[in-house]
């Protein structure tokens, strides 16, 4: 079974993957639907994601990986929709930044360096790159999801989803277009 076309490219996910990716998705995005108005239901919908089987091929499990995908698409999404000149993903990420919680802090930082990593194929500008990289050098980078820390952590998922809420607002104050991997 390829649900996502990726057979060709070696690799397989097999049905329960599929199913506990797209239930951690489902509850995520729930949870940040109701967020604003109803955290403690968010959570709640949060600590259910956690019940779901284990991934064992990524040995992490399925909402952990989903969270940290969620705010990494958001970034990379209106990264790859703006053009050389428009650096407000970064400006709105930088203040987010600022304001996070230290372990906000770290998980954004890790995001900013997969990033600067892959800086070709994404297109970030020449000046992005180098304030990216200072973000980075700013503090210490991590968790990530694979880190044992964050193996049944709710409070790691809770900070990404309240990094993915801030960024959302702040591109929202730059005038910038979110995210549409933040609309819910």
């Amino acid at each position: 079974m390829d649900t996502f076309g990726l057979a060709g490219a070696g690799v397989h996910m097999l049905p329960h993957r599929v199913v506990g990716r797209r239930s951690a998705d489902n509850l995520l995005a729930k949870a940040r639907k109701v967020w604003h108005d109803d955290r403690a239901r968010g959570v709640a919908y949060v600590q259910r994601a956690f019940r779901l089987p284990f991934d064992e091929v990524e040995q992490v499990p399925p909402v952990v990986l989903a969270a940290h995908n969620m705010l990494f698409c958001a970034v990379v999404d209106v990264l790859e929709d703006s053009d050389d000149a428009d650096h407000r993903w970064l400006d709105a990420a930088l203040a987010v930044l600022e304001t996070a919680t230290p372990l906000g802090q770290g998980v954004l930082r890790g995001v900013f360096k997969d990033v600067e990593h892959d800086r070709d194929l994404y297109g970030v500008a020449h000046a992005d790159r180098r304030r990216l990289r200072a973000a980075v050098a700013s503090g210490p980078v991590g968790p990530a999801p694979w880190d044992a820390d964050c193996q049944a952590d709710v409070d790691y998922v809770v900070t990404i989803i309240d990094l993915c809420q801030a960024y959302e607002q702040a591109l929202n104050r730059l005038g910038e277009a979110p995210s549409p991997s933040l609309m819910t």
